[in-house]
């Protein structure tokens, strides 16, 4: 016992002087740091002269070679020739040196000084190195050569890698770099630690003598020690084996990410002489069969994304930003786990992972087709080697879709004393079920089964489909299941690249690639916040606002490890401003706190301390914030129906200096009715609202109403004086379904119109629609659901409250101009339609009424009918129903309850709407 304490007592005394390994970069770090190389292309653009590139980079986004997407059968075939001068320093004769990419399409040679210093490497998602000790001159100029071809010598390579269903890059994209370490040295490490504190660990060493120590510190990431050193002898000169018991540590999670470091450093007659510090986490894995996914034994449900590495302008090439902008993102959506889709990514990523807190999926390439052995062995090796120390990865995927070869299956295990579960996405593989797009039929089926189940990919996205769409009925089955583990939505990015040689374009391959929840500059689209809402942490069941609410919430944790005693929760009365006004938003009226403590899984109330006039606002906002201070989402409950606020906007207060009451117009096939210097024109034959005109200009609005399903025949065409010298015109219409119309002109006021219908049968929409000249919309201004339109399975995410937005044409995943105006939006009070004759503003009375803005346009490429569900004909609709969105594979009628036609709606649907073109 002395003379171990004695060892450590030496060993904190000498660690100060200990040599570490050294990083020397070649070539920048990311796609904002970049170094240039001489570089010469072989095929295609800018080829057949030496010119310069920055590194790292993907060639073709630096205007070289020629551009591919995996499914493309004839593929360019260019090489790029990589040469780079650097000096080695006069010491590194009696060091180690390793020259390490961190990544290369595809295969790669490597000299040094004109010689070959290691295989041809194959495989263009994997770190790998050289030792090139023997081939470097110390203190002189050296030159590195790297012949990389596009297209790989091994043809399993271009299956897996090649063929998949995402864009094919050439050269050498992360970062180049030289590791110099002295002669005898700890060459990596790999960890397992348990949350119960149980520590163990393999050791690689190089060059070691029996008889030397390897000792071990765990530290806090500040550097405090935590429990004593620990060591063991080697004698075995390539690998060691350390454990250690440590007390009273934090398990990882990714909800609190805990993380520390060991140093672990050779001992030599009490001199150490290498140095390496190695970051993890404690956690434990479990994949109970019949059961669950358990970490530090607690059920998971995993809430993720697919993610693949890509940026428009510089392809697979990223940055330590855009990494942190894409966590962001996904934990923004309240989600907990990301899937690397289809390849592993940069390291930094995973690095960021463990900090931040996700549960991560790391996958060896195989988009539907494998590697054969000898190459997928190496890959596997390469790929679990560097990453088998991050905490946050609990599973490894050996391929995709059947792009798995099993016999690599007994390989990850070889390097991962964790044994991590190895999962074959889409396939039922060690006791885990990951079928991809699996309807509702599937999921409420296979709770009557044992299989967990995990969708690696489910939800698919497709422009404005998908991903949201639907996403309700899913969860809420799933989450009835006890053997369900989650899913992944697939995917987080459209994956868009800029192609110089389509006018700086970004191109997504047609509808291959536009399957993102965020644009490819990660412009975030309507089930953005579809998923943010209904995969919140903390649920709170909607109440009913009436003079009987007692102020109480019911609150629900699907937190796994956060009692909600750290979270905060805040609540605002507001009031929206009047239409009239030219302001967005809303005001706060007054404003509280609230707090209480509950246990992840529970259900309890919390009551809110609202002023006795609280009914006096308009709606009641809730907030519901993290331990970190994050906004997990606001609610907006209204208070006041469509009808108080039609009354707040009091119309009588546009007063006229004198009183004009309405007059009539009648003409052989035109009835006309003119109202404070407004003329309304009708169709006597169609009872239609021909057009209106306001100082000599007709208002771009007509044509209406008539049922948005149905055409019909005019009964009735009647008009008549009403009460205080109104106009009364009442127009009756039969077909399949009636409806019946009044309107109603009064001095002051604006026009009003009354309908009532009939919805007899099944319809993917319903209501009533009017017509207008798109190229005079200008804008809209509107109180109800936004800023983004929704569909009938994609209400959630639609906050209450006046927005604005100028008129566009977006193209979802085709033109990245978010939110897009067109298209239906949910719980209109009133809306205000910007246009260059004069606005003018509808109300109405009709709580839960969809106002229909134009059709959303069809894409350009491919027509897919299940993302592009139908609209009117008339394109300005008051609508009672509107319909479902599919997803990229499946109709909207297979995924679940939301996601059906309307169904026949017994009696008359009544309503009232108010014009105002003063």
């Amino acid at each position: 016992m002395r003379s171990l304490l004695s060892l450590l007592f030496l060993f904190c005394c000498l660690l100060t002087n200990a040599q570490q390994t050294v990083i020397k970069y070649l070539s920048g770090t990311d796609k904002d740091h970049t170094v240039n190389w001489d570089f010469f292309c072989t095929e295609g653009a800018k080829s057949g002269s030496w010119t310069k590139i920055p590194v790292p980079s993907n060639w073709e986004m630096q205007g070289f070679g020629g551009y591919n997407y995996g499914h493309e059968k004839n593929k360019h075939q260019e090489h790029g020739l990589y040469k780079y001068h650097f000096t080695a320093d006069k010491n590194w004769g009696s060091k180690q040196v390793e020259l390490v990419f961190a990544g290369v399409m595809t295969d790669v040679e490597v000299k040094i000084n004109g010689q070959v210093v290691g295989p041809l490497h194959q495989g263009g998602f994997y770190e790998f190195s050289y030792n090139i000790t023997p081939f470097i001159k110390p203190g002189a100029d050296n030159v590195l050569e790297a012949d990389v071809s596009k297209m790989s010598a091994d043809s399993s390579v271009n299956r897996a890698e090649r063929e998949g269903d995402f864009w094919v890059f050439g050269g050498i994209y992360r970062p180049v770099y030289l590791k110099i370490q002295p002669e005898n040295f700890i060459n990596r490490v790999a960890i397992d630690a348990k949350a119960d504190g149980k520590f163990n660990m393999d050791v690689w060493i190089e060059n070691i003598t029996p008889r030397d120590v390897i000792i071990a510190q765990i530290k806090t990431i500040k550097g405090e020690n935590i429990g004593n050193s620990f060591s063991t002898v080697a004698n075995n000169i390539e690998l060691v084996h350390l454990s250690q018991s440590v007390p009273g540590i934090q398990a990882w999670n990714p909800e609190f990410p805990k993380l520390y470091k060991v140093e672990i450093s050779i001992l030599r007659k009490n001199k150490i002489i290498h140095t390496l510090q190695q970051r993890f986490g404690f956690r434990t894995i479990e994949v109970r069969k019949g059961d669950g996914i358990y970490v530090n034994n607690t059920k998971v449900i995993l809430k993720g994304v697919n993610r693949h590495s890509s940026w428009p302008e510089s392809g697979r090439t990223l940055s330590r930003k855009i990494h942190l902008q894409d966590i962001a993102l996904i934990k923004d959506m309240n989600m907990n786990a990301v899937r690397m889709s289809h390849y592993p990514p940069d390291a930094e990523f995973l690095d960021l992972c463990d900090s931040l807190g996700l549960f991560v999926l790391d996958e060896l390439t195989g988009w539907q087709k494998k590697y054969a052995t000898p190459v997928g062995a190496k890959l596997v090796a390469e790929l679990v080697k560097r990453d088998v120390n991050h905490p946050s990865i609990i599973f490894w995927d050996n391929g995709n879709e059947g792009g798995w070869n099993t016999d690599l299956d007994s390989y990850y295990a070889q390097y991962d004393p964790q044994y991590r579960t190895v999962l074959h996405p889409w396939s039922n593989f060690n006791n885990v079920d990951t079928k991809h797009y699996p309807d509702y039929a599937y999921i409420e089926k296979a709770a009557a089964k044992d299989d967990i189940l995990l969708h690696t990919e489910m939800i698919h996205g497709l422009y404005d489909g998908g991903h949201g769409a639907g996403l309700e009925d899913y969860w809420n089955l799933m989450r009835k299941n006890p053997h369900h583990a989650g899913g992944f939505l697939w995917v987080l990015a459209d994956e868009g690249i800029v192609r110089h040689d389509k006018h700086d374009s970004i191109d997504t391959y047609g509808n291959n690639a536009p399957d993102g929840i965020v644009g490819p500059h990660r412009e975030k689209e309507g089930s953005y916040y579809t998923i943010k809402e209904l995969w919140s942490p903390v649920q709170v069941s909607k109440p009913v606002l009436d003079k009987n609410f007692d102020g109480k919430l019911e609150i629900e944790n699907n937190y796994h490890y956060t009692n909600l005693s750290v979270c905060k929760f805040t609540w605002q009365l507001i009031k929206y401003p009047l239409s009239k006004e030219n302001k967005t938003g809303h005001s706060i009226i007054t404003s509280g706190k609230s707090t209480m403590a509950l246990e992840p899984g529970k259900k309890e109330s919390m009551q809110l301390s609202l002023p006795a006039n609280w009914y006096s606002a308009d709606a009641l906002c809730f907030s519901a914030i993290d331990v970190n201070g994050h906004e997990l989402y606001t609610w907006t409950w209204p208070i006041k129906l469509p009808s108080d606020i039609l009354h707040k906007n009091q119309f009588e207060d546009v007063v006229r200096q004198e009183r004009i009451d309405p007059k009539e117009i009648e003409e052989e096939n035109i009835y006309s009715i003119l109202q404070d210097g407004i003329k309304y024109n009708f169709d006597k034959k169609t009872g239609l609202l021909q057009s209106i005109i306001k100082n000599n200009k007709i208002i771009p609005f007509g044509d209406g109403p008539v049922l948005a399903n149905e055409k019909q025949s005019l009964q009735s065409f009647r008009h008549h004086k009403g009460e205080r010298d109104s106009y009364v015109i009442e127009i009756a219409y039969s077909g399949i379904n009636s409806l019946n119309l009044k309107w109603t002109f009064a001095f002051n006021f604006p026009a009003k119109l009354e309908y009532s219908y009939t919805q007899k049968d099944t319809s993917s929409f319903y209501g009533i629609t009017f017509n207008t000249d798109e190229s005079k919309i200008t804008g809209l201004k509107w109180l109800g659901g936004g800023p983004f339109h929704v569909w009938k399975n994609r209400l959630k995410g639609a906050t209450i409250d006046v927005w604005h937005k100028k008129y566009n044409n977006t193209i979802t995943g085709e033109t990245f101009e978010y939110p897009e105006f067109k298209g239906y939006h949910s719980d209109m009070y009133w809306a205000t339609i910007e246009n260059t004759v004069s606005p003018f503003t509808v109300y109405t009375d009709v709580p839960g009424l969809y106002l229909q803005m134009f059709n959303t346009p069809k894409q350009k490429t491919n027509f897919n009918p299940f993302v592009n569900p139908p609209f009117p004909k008339g394109n300005i609709g008051f609508l009672n129903g509107i319909p479902p969105i599919g997803t990229k594979f499946k109709g909207a009628e297979t995924m679940g309850p939301k996601s059906q036609k309307n169904n026949p709606v017994d009696g008359l649907i009544k309503g009232s709407l108010w014009f105002d073109f003063r």
